[in-house]
């Protein structure tokens, strides 16, 4: 567990660990911002809302950008407040798998509303905002 908080030295830096984590983050950060600007395209605008799909692209956006300037900051080989460190790529990746986890356990709910949509039932009026009466 020493090696999360050691600064890395000159020939560490492009280790193998470092080079799958700019090849993820750097591809989910470009999915994300396609998807984010874009949610109603091919090949998710059939099974889920665009709302859902925008929130899921902001959700895997974050962790992928933070991931990314840590790892940016250890390719330079400058480590300004410790950003340099390993730590940072492994919290980054962990809160891209979380991220994951939670659009992963939303997304049966978002593919059932829009099925139900698609049908023509329109929501109950349990699930409704209530109306606030004038006085």
């Amino acid at each position: 567990m020493d090696w999360l908080t050691t600064r890395p030295t000159g020939d560490d830096v492009l280790n193998p660990f470092a080079i799958i984590s700019l090849v993820v983050f750097v591809l989910v950060l470009l999915a994300a911002g396609f998807y984010s600007t874009r949610p109603w395209a091919a090949p998710l605008k059939d099974q889920f809302s665009r709302h859902f799909v925008s929130r899921a692209a902001t959700m895997l956006a974050w962790p992928a950008g933070a991931g990314l300037f840590f790892l940016v900051i250890r390719l330079l080989q400058i480590d300004p407040a410790t950003f340099g460190r390993p730590i940072w790529i492994v919290l980054s990746w962990l809160a891209l798998v979380g991220a994951a986890v939670a659009i992963a356990m939303a997304a049966p709910k978002d593919r059932e509303a829009k099925r139900l949509r698609k049908s023509g039932h329109r929501p109950s009026q349990l699930s409704r905002r209530p109306v606030r009466k004038r006085i």
